[in-house]
C-alpha cells in the first residue's frame, strides 16, 4: 500500500496547493478501504459514492477492500485513522458487470467480451471478480435482450439521448473480431435510437483499414491502452505488449487524421517519473482527449512489487500529477471524471476548477 500519515494530509495540502479532500481521495484510491460490512472472505473489490466533508459534490469510487488501509467504511461513513471525513452511498462489490451508467444515464460502460475471462496483465484484478455466464454479450441475440435490461434498469424509452457507449472489454481472438463486435454493436444499438460516440479502450484495432471502416460507421472514439512506458513485455500479455509504443502512436496518428476522437489509459505507478515526464509529451498532437490515468490499486498480494521505484511513497503520485499537468496546461483537454473514478484528479487540474459530471 502507499500509506499516508494523518499529519501529512495539511503538509501536502499546502504544497501542492490543494483541498484536503483531494488529496484524501488520491489516498482513498490508492490504500482501500476496510469494513466489517462485507462478510464474503473473497470479496477483494467495493464500489460506492462519496461525499467529502465540506465539499459540495458526490464522487464514485472503485477501490480495493483490505485490512491494510486507514480509510473504514462503517454504516455510510468513510473515516480515515478513525475520524469521519465523508458520508458514503451503499456499499457494494464491485464485479465483472457488463454495464452500468456514468455521466447521469447519458453514458454506458460495456464489458460485453467479460473482463473476468482476460488473462495475462499482471497489473489487472479483474480476472479475480465474478462473471455470470449470461453476461456474453459477444452474439446479437444476448446484447438485444442486455439493452433491453438496460431500458429498464433506467427507465428508458430509447438510447436515443444517449451520448457515448464505452467498450470496456476483456481481448477478443484477434483484430478482426474485435472490428466485426464494434460494427455489431453499432448496428444492435442503432436499433434503439442510439446515433452517439461508441467508445473503443484497447489496443487491438491497429490497422488503417479497420480504422477507415468504424471511422464511416458512426462517431467513433479510440481509447487506446499504452497502460506503462517502461517493463511492458513484463508487465502485460503478449497481445498487448505487441504493440510497442511506437506503433501505438502510429495507430493513434491514422485514427486522428480520419477524424477519430483519440486518447490512451495509462496506470499511474508502474513507472518512473522520469518515464512520465519523457513519454507524455510524445503523444501530443496524437490525441485530441486528455489521457485517461489509473492510479495503481492492490488487488491481490504481491501488487505492491509492481511499483516502480519512487511509487510506494505517496508524494510520486502528486509529483506525477503535476507533471502531467504541465504538459497538458496549454491545451484545452481537461480530465473527465465521470469517466474514470480511479483517477488522480476530482476537484481541479494545474489550479482550475474541474467543472462537469463526477458520476
Amino acid at each position: 500500500m502507499v500509506l499516508i500519515q494523518e499529519e501529512e494530509i495539511s503538509v501536502f495540502s499546502k504544497k501542492y496547493q490543494l483541498s484536503n479532500s483531494e488529496i484524501l481521495l488520491i489516498a482513498l484510491n490508492l490504500n482501500g478501504v476496510n469494513s466489517k460490512q462485507v462478510k464474503n472472505p473473497n470479496v477483494t473489490r467495493v464500489r460506492f459514492s462519496m461525499k467529502p466533508e465540506g465539499d459540495e459534490d458526490t464522487y464514485f469510487l472503485a477501490v480495493s477492500l483490505t485490512k491494510n488501509t486507514p480509510f473504514t467504511y462503517e454504516k455510510g461513513v468513510i473515516k480515515f485513522y478513525g475520524k469521519e471525513i465523508g458520508k458514503a452511498g451503499e456499499l457494494q462489490e464491485d464485479t465483472c458487470d457488463s454495464t452500468y451508467f456514468r455521466m447521469g444515464k447519458n453514458a454506458l460502460t460495456l464489458n460485453s467480451n467479460s473482463r473476468g475471462n482476460c488473462r495475462g496483465c499482471r497489473f489487472c484484478g479483474t480476472y479475480t471478480l465474478d462473471v455470470s455466464p449470461e453476461e456474453d454479450l459477444t452474439n446479437p441475440e444476448n446484447m438485444r435482450r442486455k439493452i433491453g435490461e438496460i431500458k429498464k434498469e433506467g427507465n428508458l424509452k430509447d438510447l436515443s439521448n444517449m451520448k457515448n457507449v464505452g467498450i470496456v472489454t476483456g481481448c477478443f481472438k484477434d483484430e478482426e473480431t474485435t472490428l466485426n463486435h464494434l460494427i455489431m454493436v453499432r448496428k444492435i444499438f442503432s436499433e434503439y435510437g442510439f446515433k452517439g460516440e461508441i467508445v473503443y479502450i484497447g489496443s487491438q484495432i491497429r490497422s488503417e483499414e479497420s480504422l477507415d471502416k468504424l471511422s464511416k460507421i458512426g462517431p467513433f472514439a479510440l481509447y487506446l491502452t499504452v497502460e506503462c512506458f517502461e517493463r511492458r513485455e513484463k508487465m502485460m500479455k503478449p497481445v498487448k505488449s505487441s504493440l510497442t509504443l511506437e506503433k501505438g502512436r502510429d495507430v493513434l496518428r491514422m485514427a486522428k487524421k480520419k477524424g477519430i476522437q483519440t486518447s490512451f489509459l495509462y496506470i499511474l505507478g508502474l513507472d518512473t517519473l522520469k518515464s512520465i515526464k519523457e513519454e507524455f509529451p510524445k503523444y501530443m498532437g496524437l490525441i485530441t482527449r486528455h489521457p485517461v490515468i489509473n492510479l495503481l490499486q492492490n488487488y491481490k498480494e504481491g501488487d505492491d512489487e509492481l511499483r516502480a521505484k519512487g511509487a510506494q511513497d505517496f508524494e510520486y503520485y502528486l509529483k506525477a500529477r503535476r507533471k502531467v499537468e504541465k504538459i497538458f496546461a496549454k491545451t484545452k483537454m481537461r480530465p473527465r471524471i465521470w469517466e474514470n473514478y480511479r483517477a488522480p484528479w476530482s476537484k481541479t487540474y494545474n489550479g482550475e476548477k474541474l467543472n462537469g459530471p463526477k458520476i
